[in-house]
């Protein structure tokens, strides 16, 4: 009887792989599942950021109003961390944007990468995020507190020229996360490097 308990305990652990942390980091799954959930909204109102920053239509003082909330989301607001001492914690997060035209990666501090955004040359932007998930490996304790982990997201860039897409792919990527817990049990979830796993096109409008 012991036997199958534990068989059914290891299955229904099998099924929740998308939430397995590390041994003994003191999390419970439906803590993770929320961690999860909250990690979602932050990738999704990354995007959100994107997609207004990205606007033509909307005024320059919009767009910084956005810029520097979507700096909010990452650790350090984008820049290094360091300690009492001035020691450096955690690098400034950078992000990767990868292209099929050139099939080149190139990696930008987080600042950079939104006033790149922001002057875009094309008359409309649309960004789309789907898939957003705890990467294999789950959350792991670095620290008093603190836990890291990496979500794997699809994001769809579509470029236009008038009434015309000029470009379009989707990209695969990954972002790690820094996720504090303060003596009341809640978490704060803040935004690290965000890098490019694969690209391809996409037939999505």
């Amino acid at each position: 009887m012991k036997k199958m308990i534990l068989c059914a305990i290891l299955f229904t652990v099998s099924l929740c792989s998308n939430y397995i942390v590390a041994q003994n980091d003191g999390l419970e799954i439906e803590v993770r599942e929320t961690i999860n959930q909250q990690c979602v909204h932050k990738v999704k109102a990354l995007t959100d950021h994107f997609a207004k920053i990205a606007m033509k239509e909307e005024a320059d003082s919009i767009k910084d109003y956005h810029i520097e909330a979507c700096m909010d989301l990452f650790i350090g607001r984008g820049n290094d961390t360091k300690d009492d001492e001035g020691n450096i914690i955690f690098p400034a997060p950078r992000i990767e944007v990868s292209s099929l035209s050139s099939g080149k990666v190139n990696s930008y501090f987080i600042k950079n990468y939104l006033v790149r955004l922001k002057k875009l040359q094309y008359s409309r932007i649309i960004f789309k995020t789907s898939e957003c998930y705890l990467a294999e490996g789950g959350v792991k304790k670095i620290g008093e507190n603190l836990y890291s982990a990496t979500v794997s997201f699809y994001q769809v860039f579509i470029g236009y020229k008038g009434d015309m897409i000029v470009y379009r792919d989707k990209t695969k990527k990954t972002v790690k996360v820094f996720i504090e817990r303060d003596n009341l049990g809640r978490f704060d979830i803040l935004l690290g490097d965000i890098k490019v796993d694969q690209t391809t096109e996409t037939d999505q409008r």
